[in-house]
């Protein structure tokens, strides 16, 4: 089986590669633009056309396409640029697969959502606030109103990357404590997922896929479902750190919090049903965050 990761040199993408390519039943490739990383093969998704990439593109093969602009405020800063991305360009390469009836995973967001109700469940629509979550919801979208059922949607929330040399909830949340009394509020509800549960979700994803002609389930949830609020996640990282023992914060609504943009208080994702059909666990916030302090910590050193 042969497995096409494009844009693969993000901390989410990047990670997933390594993990992928240790399996031997898979035939792994994956592409980066301008961030090159060792093995990967450069691809343009604004410009380079996929079956010029790679020969011989058949039914079997499966396409995850990670590729986009993901920072919120760049998105928002620079959303002509950002649409061309996520949306213009990411449309093209569906419809250049479509021709030859590969299988897609595409890679969303639990910013597809407005953070109103929070504990979304696979079977929620989007209606995003932020220009970012608009992008992608875009995407999801095209792929469920287009005539083709070859394709499955992944959601996310933040996932957490072992690589300190990449940025996560977990060190902006570091650095942030590290500001002087920085605000942090108790609505504002997530969920945070290690990198190696994200990767072996996605594998048994892939191997769910290999052996299903038609799937009653086309959106899953690979994310851990454990919720934290903001105020619960600093504590939790000024706990397992030794540099932050003193430090304090002040406990606000999140509407007293500005951003550039609107943005959702509640994007925790639910993933009942993705786990009872995978088989998946994951692992609880406070292990997570245990383990990157640490790196972060003995990084500083």
């Amino acid at each position: 089986m042969r497995i096409f990761l494009i844009g693969a040199s993000g901390a989410i993408g990047y990670s997933l590669f390594k993990y992928l390519k240790k399996k031997k039943n898979l035939y792994v490739k994956g592409t980066y633009n301008e961030n090159y990383k060792k093995g990967l093969i450069q691809f343009n998704l604004n410009k380079d056309k996929i079956k010029k990439t790679f020969k011989q593109l058949k039914e079997s093969d499966i396409f995850l396409i990670l590729a986009a602009k993901t920072n919120n405020n760049w998105v928002f800063k620079n959303y002509s640029k950002a649409r061309k991305i996520n949306i213009n360009s990411t449309i093209n390469l569906i419809n250049d697969l479509k021709r030859f009836n590969c299988k897609i995973i595409y890679l969303s967001s639990a910013e597809i959502f407005d953070g109103k109700k929070g504990f979304y469940t696979e079977k929620d629509f989007g209606n995003p606030v932020s220009k970012y979550g608009k992008t992608k919801n875009f995407i999801e979208k095209y792929l469920v109103n287009r005539k083709y059922s070859n394709y499955s949607i992944v959601r996310t929330g933040g996932n957490i990357s072992l690589d300190t040399n990449y940025k996560c909830m977990i060190s902006q949340t570091y650095g942030s404590l590290q500001k002087n009394y920085p605000k942090m509020a108790k609505d504002n509800l997530f969920t945070i997922t290690h990198e190696d549960d994200f990767n072996r979700g996605i594998y048994k994803l892939i191997c769910y896929l290999k052996d299903k002609t038609k799937l009653n389930q086309k959106i899953f949830h690979i994310a851990s479902d454990t919720i934290l609020s903001r105020v619960r996640f600093a504590k939790l990282i000024i706990k397992n750190s030794k540099k932050l023992k003193n430090i304090k914060f002040k406990t606000v609504k999140f509407n007293q919090i500005i951003y550039s943009e609107k943005r959702a208080a509640k994007n925790n994702l639910i993933s009942k049903s993705t786990r009872k059909l995978l088989k998946i666990k994951f692992r609880k916030p406070e292990k997570i965050i245990k383990q990157k302090i640490r790196l972060l910590e003995k990084n500083e050193k």
